[in-house]
């Protein structure tokens, strides 16, 4: 089987946003967002490291200073001495929340990962066996947070030496000018983004001094690029040095990272940072097929992070700052995948740390309407308002200067949005997205972005920087900053490689530790379970909910009676149900073209929704030539659609569709053909008019009523949604 990729280059837009966010933060560095401690401060109390450690007087402000300042190194290698661009306020508080947040978790991270060498013993071997910590950045653009926590771990071993605890509060030695201790543990960086921001990353990084390489793709291309170029006409740009196109990934650099101590470590002539090139897009089988989860296909993270030689076995945090949004639903769902099952699989103290925009789906394109839908869907709440508002402007700045997406005809909407996918719309529909994904349930901690600021501010407030995510610039903006931070998630999902050794229950809780925004919410949304219908018990428990939900209108719509006792002799019947592990109901809907879903509470074992999906007909839109492919109409319905009137206005009805919705799209993909251009799949669905939650649901998920007709004296309305896969 071979991979899946994107047709087309990463647009210039998205690459860009890299070299934005690089000048919007140290804008608002710039503006003092960050800053621990200001004239005025009561910094009388001893403070700690804002680790939750032990006290430490050598370090008052908190350890994102240093972040800063090799966030300028990097501008440095960029622009030199140039001038950073100034944010307004609001745009700064946004992004001092966004750093603020990452760094904690990556902090408290390291903090767990660091007492457990120390406390394990490790430290005191005289080989070269004391482990290694690995740090992944997915599209790490120009960000410093994977270099930030190398030279994190040097601060912390140096404050960890028994030589430096000697000097004690004295006046001993500076600590910049201690040797690094031979306990230290080794720390390998592995970034991946876009062939472009690559190049710039490494010029960033080899002009500012941070990288001392041992390769580069430049250099081992040069002598055959030149001749390769000269054949060409080429202009000797770094166009002319990518590699061909059938090459899925490239090392654009490695070498070891220069930060103001490493030159005393121990492993200093060890490379530790590996730059690779891909298109995250891009996705490949998955060897073990369909995992039960809906997830065949992995990313060609799984390959680059196999071909340069990451030790999945050792202590691994992978970080994704506003990535997954930009590779489609397929591209990441396939990324959160292989992270699960390739990355973080093998320890247990592994985890993955996101943070992506979450809109509201009924947002997501509301200008985009027809001018004749049901003017109902026109009301929105001040927070959805604010959604769609923002998600359009999002999208906005990305089509600014590109003329190909300037226009506002469908079509460029419809490619400017597929730029942009929000993790979900609420916490339970992202925690059953992840959890599709491969991991554990009660492994995924979920908060909106203000709920995780608030919390990291509070922290380090405690311990020592009384001034940390306050304004130091005029700002009125409050309202606002809190509605622009709700349109951000934080996902942390940890490895379900579980130990139950002595030395692990004396760190139970460091889960909670990182991530201490988690909320009771989130706590019984890991009770729920979306998976594929497997036994004949749960199709007991399907045809008892599905009657359940309609007992209360028999008497008044006689009609609905008869639906479903029809439902119940036909695709929910259960009499060919032969053993436990059979589910009769999901073979009638595979035998379909589709699949039936459940939501089940494993607390009480109870199936709280279900839906199945069925194939109407498939048929060819055009004539099959050489010179012009065909276009493909697939057509699905919606069926048997139901949600415990209990687990109403949680999202359960939108993840349902989503998963429906998921499937055709994953389905059409694999069977397109060479000579097939496109694939249109139209989504259908059937509901009374009675039914005010169901009908509203469908509006809401951008269906469109087609028709109605009347079934005795029920009014039925027929819906319609279209997907497009090219």
């Amino acid at each position: 089987m071979r991979s899946t990729r994107n047709s087309g280059a990463i647009p210039a837009p998205i690459s860009r946003t890299a070299l934005d966010s690089l000048h919007a933060k140290l804008s608002a560095v710039d503006g003092g967002w960050l800053d621990g401690i200001r004239n005025g401060d009561d910094v009388s109390d001893n403070h700690r490291d804002g680790r939750g450690g032990a006290h430490n007087t050598n370090i008052i402000a908190p350890p994102i200073d240093d972040y800063c300042k090799i966030l300028r190194r990097i501008q440095s290698g960029i622009d030199g001495q140039a001038k950073n661009r100034r944010q307004t306020p609001l745009v700064n508080a946004g992004y001092a929340a966004r750093m603020a947040v990452m760094t904690f978790v990556v902090e408290r991270w390291f903090g767990h990962i660091l007492a457990k060498h120390y406390a394990s013993g490790q430290h005191t071997r005289s080989d070269d066996s004391n482990g290694c910590i690995n740090v992944v950045m997915l599209g790490c653009g120009m960000d410093a947070l994977g270099l930030w926590s190398k030279h994190y771990v040097l601060r912390d071993s140096l404050h960890q030496s028994p030589a430096n605890e000697s000097h004690g509060n004295d006046g001993g030695k500076d600590t910049d000018t201690e040797d690094i201790p031979q306990n230290s543990p080794k720390v390998k960086i592995y970034e991946f983004d876009t062939w472009d921001n690559c190049i710039l990353k490494r010029q960033a990084l080899a002009n500012s001094g941070l990288l001392q390489e041992s390769f580069s793709f430049e250099s081992a291309s040069c002598n055959e690029s030149k001749h390769d170029t000269a054949d060409r006409g080429g202009n000797g740009n770094n166009d002319d040095l990518k590699p061909a196109s059938d090459k899925t990934f490239c090392t654009i650099s490695k070498g070891r990272l220069m930060m103001e101590d490493s030159g005393r470590e121990k492993y200093q002539n060890e490379d530790d940072y590996f730059l690779v090139a891909l298109d995250l897009r891009e996705t490949h089988p998955s060897s073990s097929g369909d995992d039960g989860h809906g997830s065949k296909h992995k990313s060609i993270v799984s390959q680059a992070m196999h071909s340069i030689g990451l030790d999945s076995y050792q202590p691994t945090i992978v970080l994704s700052e506003l990535v997954l949004a930009y590779l489609g639903y397929d591209g990441a769902n396939a990324t959160m995948h292989s992270i699960a099952k390739d990355i973080i699989c093998g320890n247990q103290n592994s985890m993955f740390a996101c943070l992506e925009p979450v809109f509201h789906s009924k947002s997501i394109d509301h200008s985009n309407r027809r001018k004749d839908d049901d003017v109902h869907t026109a009301i929105l709440s001040v927070n959805d308002s604010y959604s769609r508002d923002y998600s359009q402007q999002f999208l906005g700045k990305l089509k600014r200067g590109n003329s190909k997406y300037a226009s506002n005809t469908d079509d460029s909407a419809h490619s400017s949005l597929s730029w942009l996918h929000p993790l979900g719309s609420n916490s339970r529909d992202i925690l059953m997205r992840v959890e599709r994904c491969g991991f554990s349930s009660s492994d995924i901690h979920y908060a909106t972005l203000g709920v995780a600021a608030a919390n990291v501010a509070r922290s380090r407030r405690i311990y020592g920087a009384p001034s940390f995510l306050s304004a130091n610039e005029p700002f009125d903006e409050h309202a606002a900053l809190a509605l622009n931070l709700n349109c951000y998630g934080v996902v942390c999902a940890f490895s379900s490689n579980h130990s139950t050794s002595e030395m692990d229950e004396q760190y139970k809780g460091w889960r909670d530790n990182i991530c201490p925004w988690r909320s009771e919410n989130d706590r019984d949304a890991s009770s729920i379970r979306l998976n594929p219908i497997t036994s004949s018990q749960e199709d007991k428990k399907v045809r008892a909910l599905f009657e359940k939900i309609y007992v209360h209108l028999y008497d008044e719509y006689p009609a609905i009676r008869k639906m479903v006792k029809s439902a119940l002799k036909m695709d929910l019947c259960t009499k060919d149900s032969h053993a436990a592990n059979y589910s009769a109901i999901q073979r009638r809907f595979k035998d379909k073209g589709g699949n039936f879903w459940v939501v089940k509470d494993i607390e009480n074992s109870t199936i709280i929704g279900c839906v199945g999906l069925g194939r109407r007909k498939n048929r060819r839109t055009d004539d099959e030539t050489e010179s012009m492919p065909s276009t493909v109409v697939v057509e699905y319905e919606i069926q048997r659609l139901a949600v415990n009137d209990q687990y109403r206005g949680n999202g359960m009805g939108k993840t349902l569709l989503t998963v429906a919705e998921e499937c055709t799209i994953k389905q059409e993909r694999e069977m397109m053909e060479a000579n097939t251009s496109s694939v249109t799949i139209k989504l259908w669905a059937v509901t009374p008019e009675c039914l005010i939650a169901a009908n509203k649901l469908y509006k809401s998920f951008e269906y469109r009523r087609e028709e109605s007709f009347r079934a005795g004296s029920l009014c039925m309305n027929v819906y319609c949604k279209l997907l497009h896969i090219s």
